[in-house]
């Protein structure tokens, strides 16, 4: 069965993804920063406006399609896919230094007008696993970033059940957004800044960087469980609406998109170990790590 939107959803779930990239990419300027290289503390932030641009493109697109009805999937399956394949990216640039360093190449050409002497320079930083320091920052970055990738979804829901709250929702959406940027100025900053003055720069990165990865799992969990709640809702609407009986082929469908994810992710991560699953040659494995 096909929707007519896949290309749509594709553009879409790429945006938000590259806007997840750039995200974690602007955390390991800021440890080349925090290193000496004032310069590329700039070039974060401006990688980062860059992932919010990314990120306000999408909303915009799909608040478009949402109003005029031109999008026939779930908003909460876009943001689905985006969170699974911005889960594997983002794992990927935290422990493949080629893929990184790709990434940077790929930047280049955008960041080349405003940072001439430093927009090729490899940024990849070694950032090792969890550390126990780090445990406490891990945990606030995950929840930031939640709240962050909640914010964006959250109007939708509310405009879905209750339409004549459409202005509302957006409002909503912004309140957490900036609350969670509250937390991330109030709290979180603080104590990176501390373990960084504490000379514990890398379980900084890594702690920001692998709170991003879990919150990206979190969201998968909440998007997961929501097309589920929802799908009775639309089955009943649709019943009453038309007298169809729909309620086999909505939960069909949904586990049908459901289980092509979980069939994506059984390919993807066994063929990562193609990439090199030697002593010699570890990429793979440590991709898979």
């Amino acid at each position: 069965m096909s929707s007519g939107n896949e290309p749509m959803i594709v553009l879409l779930v790429s945006v938000l993804v590259f806007g997840f990239l750039m995200d974690g990419y602007a955390v390991f300027l800021r440890i080349v920063g925090a290193e000496g290289l004032a310069e590329s503390l700039a070039m974060a932030n401006l990688v980062q406006y860059i992932a919010r641009i990314s990120n306000v493109i999408v909303i915009f697109v799909l608040s478009y399609s949402f109003e005029t009805g031109h999008l026939t999937v779930k908003v909460a399956l876009v943001f689905l896919l985006a969170c699974f394949f911005g889960l594997i990216f983002v794992t990927a640039l935290i422990r493949i230094q080629r893929f990184c360093n790709a990434v940077t190449l790929c930047l280049r050409p955008l960041l080349y007008f405003s940072f001439r002497k430093i927009s090729h320079k490899p940024v990849w930083r070694d950032l090792g696993k969890f550390r126990l320091k780090a445990v406490k920052l891990i945990s606030i970055s995950t929840f930031t970033n939640s709240l962050i990738v909640m914010a964006m979804f959250v109007p939708f829901g509310i405009a879905t059940y209750y339409p004549e709250m459409r202005m509302t929702s957006v409002y909503v959406g912004q309140l957490i957004n900036f609350f969670a940027t509250l937390l991330v100025f109030g709290i979180q900053d603080p104590v990176s800044m501390r373990l960084v003055d504490g000379g514990a720069l890398e379980e900084v990165g890594g702690a920001l960087l692998y709170g991003r990865v879990i919150s990206y799992f979190v969201s998968m969990a909440i998007f997961g469980i929501l097309p589920n709640a929802i799908v009775g809702v639309e089955a009943e609407k649709e019943a009453l609406a038309n007298g169809r009986q729909l309620t086999g082929m909505y939960f069909g469908l949904t586990a049908f998109t459901m289980k092509i994810g979980i069939s994506f992710a059984n390919l993807l991560f066994p063929s990562l170990l193609l990439m090199g699953r030697s002593s010699d040659n570890p990429v793979g494995v440590q991709a898979t790590a």
